[in-house]
């Protein structure tokens, strides 16, 4: 049963352990374990007894390796840990608000209904039990881990969605933490230690939890990854004088470029206008050359994704968790533009490894790209610079206008929707394994039959722009 799952799990780095209880009989797939899988479940059945026994210790047991790579004495792992348990909770709420987002961006109706995370209430014993997926670390792992084999497919699911968002959770975590050296000061300093849903420890005793994924503008630490981008690199490139003021919103116009039923230039050949409101800089000199400004924010587990997906490589953190678009009008303007910034910050912008990984076909045309992921469009051109400010990692890139609208509104390979289709799918074969959901992400015409869903959002998106 377990043998796709498996092969997702070994392919992105998870536990072996994820698999326990998934096939026909309770224990069957503990003997497939390794001795030190095996050891590490013990490990973590004997964490849960002493938890049960005094919850009290549970923070400690759960967060205190996390903490502990972060911090320098006992006392500041105490501290830290002592914050952990609201940090934990505001993840998870993060990565199920945002894994539901993507199944809702990629899949189809029929599909989408078939795999949307579990909510309301199912009946059991007599009584109605909350079916969803708990915040609280305790009530998490006891999900996850049962004492005995969930008797319903419901269950079952239950489980496996609790399983996965507890490792994802810690992974994440230690992702935040550790390998991301600008976040971590910000995140041990803007965590709020009290936390007004905290449990008491006999409420951690109970296994009735409520708690669904709230909106993502109520969860405190989104608000340290999405504060306001685009104004703080404004400030940066006026601050180094890279640009006059702080600019003023302009309407840009691309056009449906003849050549190309699906594409967009600068250039004013095309037929078909569509216009846009943007905010505009301008770059000091003798020629007066204006750049548009675009946020590009990073969701938690698109992170995460990107995370599992470089483990053991280096560099394993991604750059790129807050990114901003600079967009330059014509070929004359863009070629000033990556000149200026290019120079001024000491950078090639672009680099010089040679990119573009995406298997060619009739819609490429033989373009190179500049994109180092296997999943780019050889179309996509970037000029990239990394930029730290204010502690944060920035990726900025610098696009013309053409590319800008081709990346929203064109259904070529480069559109920024079908590229975050290409990888979110490999992951579904985990998500929302066929095992246990019954759709086979691997046939061509379930893929086909997504697709169609997103070219449909994909054309909405450009007859009401």
């Amino acid at each position: 049963m377990t043998s796709n799952i498996a092969k997702g799990l070994e392919q992105f780095h998870l536990p072996p352990l994820l698999l326990v209880g998934l096939q026909s009989s309770s224990s069957v797939a503990r003997s497939s374990l390794s001795d030190r899988d095996r050891a590490e479940l013990d490990d973590l059945k004997k964490m849960m007894s002493r938890i049960r026994v005094n919850a009290s210790c549970a923070d400690m047991e759960l967060f205190g390796g996390i903490a502990r790579q972060v911090t320098s004495t006992v006392e500041e792992t105490e501290k830290a840990v002592a914050f952990m348990r609201p940090l934990f909770k505001e993840v998870v709420a993060m990565l199920k608000a945002d894994v539901q987002a993507e199944l809702q961006k990629y899949l189809c109706q029929e599909h989408f209904g078939r795999v949307s995370p579990l909510r309301g209430f199912l009946k059991k014993e007599g009584f109605l039990k909350h079916k969803g997926i708990p915040n609280d670390p305790v009530r998490l792992m006891r999900i996850a881990f049962p004492e005995t084999k969930p008797g319903t497919r419901t269950e079952l699911r239950r489980m496996w969605e609790s399983r996965l968002l507890y490792y994802m959770t810690l992974q994440t975590l230690g992702m935040l933490l550790r390998d991301d050296p600008t976040y971590r000061s910000q995140l041990l300093s803007k965590v709020n230690v009290e936390d007004d849903e905290e449990s008491s420890d006999d409420e951690l005793l109970e296994d009735t939890d409520s708690e669904g994924a709230p909106e993502p503008e109520d969860v405190g630490l989104r608000a340290i990854m999405d504060a306001d981008d685009m104004e703080r690199v404004i400030d940066f490139l006026l601050a180094q004088g890279l640009i006059v003021d702080k600019g003023e919103d302009r309407k840009w116009s691309v056009y449906l470029d003849p050549k190309s039923k699906y594409r967009w230039t600068s250039e004013t050949s095309g037929a078909i206008r569509r216009r846009f409101t943007i905010r505009a800089c301008c770059i000091p000199g003798s020629k007066e050359v204006w750049f548009g400004v675009k946020a590009r924010r990073k969701l938690l587990f698109r992170r995460w994704m990107k995370w599992v997906s470089r483990v053991g490589k280096v560099g394993q953190y991604t750059p790129d968790q807050i990114g901003v678009r600079l967009i330059l009008q014509g070929d004359e303007d863009y070629k000033i533009g990556r000149a200026w910034f290019g120079s001024k910050l000491g950078i090639s912008p672009g680099g010089t490894v040679p990119r573009g990984h995406l298997k060619q076909s009739a819609t490429t045309d033989g373009a190179e790209g500049t994109s180092t992921s296997p999943y780019a469009s050889k179309r996509f051109v970037a000029d990239r610079i990394h930029l730290t400010i204010e502690g944060r990692l920035v990726e900025m890139q610098i696009v013309t206008a053409a590319m800008a609208a081709n990346v929203t509104y064109s259904k070529g390979d480069e559109n920024d929707r079908l590229y975050g289709m290409r990888r979110f799918w490999p992951f579904l074969q985990i998500l929302r394994p066929f095992e246990l959901y019954g759709i086979d992400w691997s046939d061509l015409a379930v893929r086909e039959k997504n697709e169609q869903k997103v070219f449909a959002d994909i054309h909405a998106r450009l007859i009401t722009a």
